[in-house]
Protein backbone atom coordinates (compact mmCIF):
# COMPACT_ATOMS: atom_id res chain seq x y z
CA UNK A 1 0.00 0.00 0.00
CA UNK A 2 2.69 2.48 0.84
CA UNK A 3 4.45 1.36 -2.46
CA UNK A 4 1.09 2.50 -3.88
CA UNK A 5 0.80 6.32 -2.39
CA UNK A 6 4.64 6.57 -3.50
CA UNK A 7 4.06 5.84 -7.10
CA UNK A 8 0.57 7.87 -7.13
CA UNK A 9 2.86 10.87 -5.74
CA UNK A 10 5.48 10.24 -7.65
CA UNK A 11 3.13 10.20 -10.87
CA UNK A 12 1.40 13.05 -9.69
CA UNK A 13 4.76 15.22 -9.16
CA UNK A 14 5.48 14.44 -12.83
CA UNK A 15 2.36 14.92 -14.51
CA UNK A 16 1.04 18.39 -12.54
CA UNK A 17 4.53 20.51 -13.62
CA UNK A 18 3.52 18.87 -17.01
CA UNK A 19 -0.18 20.87 -16.43
CA UNK A 20 1.18 23.34 -15.31
CA UNK A 21 3.26 24.60 -18.71
CA UNK A 22 0.40 23.61 -20.88
CA UNK A 23 -2.22 25.89 -19.29
CA UNK A 24 0.38 28.82 -19.15
CA UNK A 25 1.30 28.84 -22.67
CA UNK A 26 0.07 31.49 -24.89
CA UNK A 27 -2.21 30.30 -27.94
CA UNK A 28 -2.47 32.87 -30.98
CA UNK A 29 -5.50 32.71 -33.29
CA UNK A 30 -5.55 34.84 -36.54
CA UNK A 31 -8.12 36.95 -38.27
CA UNK A 32 -8.62 38.55 -41.66
CA UNK A 33 -10.75 40.56 -43.89
CA UNK A 34 -9.06 39.61 -47.03
CA UNK A 35 -6.51 42.36 -46.36
CA UNK A 36 -5.77 42.87 -43.26
CA UNK A 37 -4.82 40.30 -40.00
CA UNK A 38 -5.67 40.69 -36.41
CA UNK A 39 -3.32 38.33 -34.45
CA UNK A 40 -4.95 37.76 -30.95
CA UNK A 41 -2.66 36.08 -28.28
CA UNK A 42 -4.25 34.50 -25.44
CA UNK A 43 -4.55 32.57 -22.55
CA UNK A 44 -7.78 30.50 -21.84
CA UNK A 45 -10.35 32.92 -22.42
CA UNK A 46 -8.26 35.40 -21.75
CA UNK A 47 -6.53 37.82 -24.24
CA UNK A 48 -3.40 39.56 -23.66
CA UNK A 49 -2.42 41.26 -27.04
CA UNK A 50 -3.56 41.85 -29.88
CA UNK A 51 -2.25 42.67 -33.14
CA UNK A 52 -3.07 44.85 -36.10
CA UNK A 53 -1.55 43.85 -39.73
CA UNK A 54 -2.14 46.45 -42.25
CA UNK A 55 -0.93 47.37 -46.00
CA UNK A 56 -2.47 50.01 -47.85
CA UNK A 57 -1.51 50.85 -51.38
CA UNK A 58 -0.63 54.41 -52.31
CA UNK A 59 -4.09 54.11 -54.04
CA UNK A 60 -6.63 53.76 -51.36
CA UNK A 61 -4.05 56.34 -49.38
CA UNK A 62 -4.90 58.77 -52.11
CA UNK A 63 -1.23 59.45 -52.29
CA UNK A 64 0.92 58.93 -55.72
CA UNK A 65 4.48 59.16 -54.37
CA UNK A 66 6.98 57.37 -51.42
CA UNK A 67 7.29 61.00 -49.38
CA UNK A 68 3.82 61.42 -49.61
CA UNK A 69 3.06 57.69 -48.12
CA UNK A 70 5.40 58.38 -45.16
CA UNK A 71 3.84 61.60 -44.28
CA UNK A 72 0.35 59.46 -43.99
CA UNK A 73 2.42 56.77 -41.64
CA UNK A 74 4.05 59.83 -39.62
CA UNK A 75 0.61 61.12 -39.11
CA UNK A 76 -0.43 57.63 -37.85
CA UNK A 77 2.32 57.18 -35.71
CA UNK A 78 1.65 60.98 -33.91
CA UNK A 79 -1.91 59.91 -34.05
CA UNK A 80 -1.03 56.83 -31.28
CA UNK A 81 1.35 59.18 -29.24
CA UNK A 82 -1.70 61.79 -28.47
CA UNK A 83 -3.54 59.02 -26.02
CA UNK A 84 -1.38 58.21 -23.07
CA UNK A 85 -1.32 54.44 -24.25
CA UNK A 86 1.82 51.60 -24.56
CA UNK A 87 1.83 50.01 -27.66
CA UNK A 88 4.45 48.70 -30.16
CA UNK A 89 4.07 50.40 -33.91
CA UNK A 90 5.76 49.41 -36.88
CA UNK A 91 5.61 51.21 -40.03
CA UNK A 92 7.13 50.57 -43.55
CA UNK A 93 7.04 52.55 -46.74
CA UNK A 94 7.88 51.17 -49.92
CA UNK A 95 7.74 52.58 -53.20
CA UNK A 96 4.13 50.99 -54.05
CA UNK A 97 2.51 50.33 -50.47
CA UNK A 98 2.63 51.32 -47.03
CA UNK A 99 2.55 48.74 -43.95
CA UNK A 100 2.11 49.02 -40.04
CA UNK A 101 1.57 46.66 -37.66
CA UNK A 102 -0.01 47.65 -34.06
CA UNK A 103 0.48 45.29 -31.00
CA UNK A 104 -0.93 46.61 -27.65
CA UNK A 105 -1.57 45.20 -24.62
CA UNK A 106 -4.94 44.02 -23.66
CA UNK A 107 -5.36 45.85 -20.48
CA UNK A 108 -4.23 49.45 -22.48
CA UNK A 109 -6.86 48.32 -24.96
CA UNK A 110 -9.87 48.81 -21.65
CA UNK A 111 -8.07 51.74 -20.78
CA UNK A 112 -10.22 55.06 -20.94
CA UNK A 113 -7.46 56.26 -23.31
CA UNK A 114 -7.89 53.38 -25.63
CA UNK A 115 -11.47 53.55 -25.65
CA UNK A 116 -11.14 57.30 -27.36
CA UNK A 117 -9.69 55.79 -30.08
CA UNK A 118 -12.55 53.05 -30.11
CA UNK A 119 -10.96 51.16 -33.17
CA UNK A 120 -13.25 47.91 -32.66
CA UNK A 121 -16.46 49.37 -31.42
CA UNK A 122 -18.90 47.22 -29.32
CA UNK A 123 -15.92 45.79 -27.32
CA UNK A 124 -16.69 46.17 -23.89
CA UNK A 125 -13.99 44.03 -22.58
CA UNK A 126 -10.92 43.65 -24.33
CA UNK A 127 -9.50 40.67 -22.17
CA UNK A 128 -12.54 38.60 -23.23
CA UNK A 129 -11.33 36.20 -26.27
CA UNK A 130 -14.82 35.24 -26.79
CA UNK A 131 -15.89 39.07 -26.79
CA UNK A 132 -13.23 40.38 -29.24
CA UNK A 133 -13.69 37.59 -31.37
CA UNK A 134 -17.12 38.14 -31.85
CA UNK A 135 -17.03 41.43 -32.63
CA UNK A 136 -14.04 40.82 -35.29
CA UNK A 137 -16.81 38.22 -36.99
CA UNK A 138 -19.58 40.80 -37.35
CA UNK A 139 -16.86 43.27 -38.93
CA UNK A 140 -16.20 40.77 -41.42
CA UNK A 141 -13.13 39.21 -40.34
CA UNK A 142 -12.80 35.29 -40.71
CA UNK A 143 -10.79 33.09 -38.62
CA UNK A 144 -6.97 32.17 -40.85
CA UNK A 145 -7.01 28.62 -40.50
Amino acid sequence: MKKGKQLLLGLLLFILPLVLIACSQTSQKTYTNGRDEVIIAYKGDTVETVTLKSIRTYEELGVTSKKEAQRVMDNIVALFKEYDLEFQLKTEVTDKDTAYILTIDADEMNSSEFKKMYLLPGVDDFTSLKEVEETLKLGGYEEKK
